[in-house]
């Protein structure tokens, strides 16, 4: 039997360890990382994040899943509904750049979406959900 086919996605809102759907990526190893970009928090209060190779290393982690994982997370951030779109982006790890996959919104797509821009780097200084260790 074939091993199944892993893939990393870069996560920075959400689904990050101690936020609110950390659960749906608890089975998976992670690492700490970051993206260049500009961070948005949409009329739901959900975080968004628009790829910009001039934007702020955003704060994240780097999730090794299986490809069969994508298809829940397609649905959970409402891929075909158009809300995030899922992209290959080049991710900051502590032993270099790496490429992987991010859920985000296009630049065009900011203002239809009425995004507001946020002044951060971290979306955990945001939400307010990080557990104090």
């Amino acid at each position: 039997m074939s091993q199944p086919r892993k893939v990393r996605l870069f996560v920075y809102g959400t689904l990050r360890t101690d936020e609110a759907e950390e659960g749906l990526l608890a089975a998976f190893p992670k690492h700490s990382a970051q993206v260049k970009g500009k961070l948005f928090k949409l009329a739901g209060g959900y975080p968004v994040l628009v790829p910009d190779p001039d934007g702020r290393w955003i704060q994240g982690e780097l999730v090794d899943i299986h490809t069969g994982v994508l298809t829940v997370l397609d649905l959970y951030e409402n891929v075909s509904g158009g809300l995030y779109r899922r992209a290959a982006v080049q991710a900051r790890l502590a032993q270099g750049m790496v490429s992987c996959l991010a859920y985000v919104l296009r630049a065009d797509d900011v203002r239809a979406r009425r995004a507001i821009p946020l002044d951060t780097d971290d979306w955990r200084r945001i939400s307010g959900r990080r557990r104090m260790r």
